[in-house]
């Protein structure tokens, strides 16, 4: 029987108009993989769109790196961009860099009249990503998360290619980042530098403008079956170091989603 599985990527910014995405800035996280199997990404594109009918000047920059593409767009003529490499890339870390912080993945994109950017992938003959970036109404201090649940209520699916994470991107220095997983239970394990450990407590990271930092839990024959369960409804927030209470000064930007992984069993 064929295995067909999904990647799942979704940025979890509300928003019920399409115009939330409409931005002149937008800030691409990085993605995570596992690193095996048929989740590791092949092509990689970054698609850039505008509905106006003028030219409008748009620039890809590297995060931590250089500037790729700067050129014009305009209704008529959407751009895109092909992410150079595969596997490994400025867009997608492997999980040996989940649990830590990175300063080199990722794009911020902008533009002098407001655009579209989205993002997709092609991984196998049964594997595919996209998701839409919002833009400047992405930004915030305080979001939760959803999942793919890799099996029902009672029935975990497990596969070693599996891997749930949460991508969060600073935009200003000294940022502090507190993530509280609700749903990780004692036995939970989450990944620090690619290795897996159990979850103790909300995590707190320190974060520059445009570094990352990515919380990976992965779904697999060896680790308990809860751990599926362990990044469900999230919060993540961008908080004061002092009081500890959110600080509305350091937004950040956060992008969950499932390399492989499926819904039901």
């Amino acid at each position: 029987m064929k295995k067909i599985y999904l990647i799942f990527l979704l940025l979890i910014f509300s928003g019920t108009s399409i115009f939330s995405q409409i931005s002149k800035t937008h800030y691409i996280p990085p993605i995570a993989y596992s690193g095996s199997g048929s989740s590791v990404p092949q092509e990689q594109y970054i698609y850039l769109s505008t509905p106006s009918i003028n030219p409008v000047n748009y620039t890809i920059q590297e995060i931590g790196g250089s500037v790729v593409s700067q050129d014009i767009i305009d209704n008529s003529n959407p751009y895109r961009y092909d992410v150079p490499g595969t596997g490994q890339t400025q867009l997608a870390v492997n999980k040996s860099n989940v649990g830590r912080v990175i300063t080199n993945r990722g794009y911020i994109i902008t533009a002098d009249c407001p655009i579209y950017v989205s993002v997709r992938y092609y991984a196998s003959t049964y594997q595919a990503g996209a998701f839409t970036s919002k833009g400047a109404a992405g930004l915030g201090t305080h979001f939760r998360t959803a999942m793919y649940p890799n099996g029902d209520a009672f029935n975990a699916v497990r596969a070693d290619d599996f891997l749930n994470y949460i991508s969060i991107t600073a935009t200003e220095d000294n940022t502090k980042i507190k993530a509280t997983l609700p749903n990780a239970n004692a036995g939970s394990e989450i990944l620090v530098n690619g290795v897996e450990v159990g979850y103790s407590g909300p995590i707190e990271i320190d974060l520059d403008a445009n570094e990352s930092y990515i919380i990976g839990a992965e779904t697999t024959t060896s680790n308990p079956a809860s751990n599926r369960f362990a990044l469900f409804g999230a919060l993540i927030e961008s908080i004061d170091a002092s009081s500890g209470s959110q600080d509305p000064s350091k937004p950040i930007v956060v992008n969950v989603g499932s390399a492989n992984g499926k819904i039901g069993t």
